[in-house]
């Protein structure tokens, strides 16, 4: 397995003395990226479980592309109506997506949190998913603030969900 890989590598780098720069920081990432890919069954299942419990559309913010296909896939396998805001997907297509949204017309927005979390607004929703989290924490709190104004939050982890009632502070 890969970890096993990481753990013998940064040995070798201890016991030699040699430990190249960025291998921690290149380690904790794979790492980060592994644990999204772990989620995408609970967070499928988190969507499904919500859906059917109030009806609401919701956001959902991933970093890596794998991860919002992942749930995609997931959820395109229960019928679901979908938009995807990414870096790939062209200006024209995300406003379109964008007013899917607002009019009802989509369940859910899988979002990549650096390309959507400026520029665009998803009131339709209260609650937003964040499968993966960021390096920096300010992209998340933006991101929120420009989608889901006085929702809900929470945040996916695999063994659960952890809620939150109140609006992030804005300054």
């Amino acid at each position: 397995a890969k970890h096993e890989s990481w753990l013998a590598d940064y040995q070798h780098y201890v016991d030699n003395n040699t430990m190249p720069a960025g291998f921690i920081l290149n380690m904790l990432t794979d790492l980060r990226h592994e644990c999204g890919r772990m989620k995408i069954d609970s967070t499928v299942e988190w969507l499904l479980n919500y859906k059917q419990m109030t009806g609401k559309p919701v956001v959902v913010f991933a970093h890596h592309k794998d991860v919002l296909k992942g749930i995609s896939d997931g959820l395109r396998a229960e019928g679901w109506r979908m938009g995807a805001i990414t870096g790939g997907v062209p200006a024209e297509k995300r406003a379109k997506f964008v007013e899917q949204f607002q009019a009802g017309e989509l369940d859910v927005m899988l979002c990549s949190t650096v390309a959507a979390k400026e520029g665009i607004t998803l009131t339709a929703a209260d609650t937003v998913v964040f499968v993966e989290r960021e390096w920096t924490p300010a992209w998340e709190e933006q991101a929120v603030q420009k989608q889901c104004f006085g929702g809900q939050w929470c945040l996916l982890r695999e063994n659960g969900v952890r809620h939150g009632k109140n609006k992030p502070k804005t300054e």
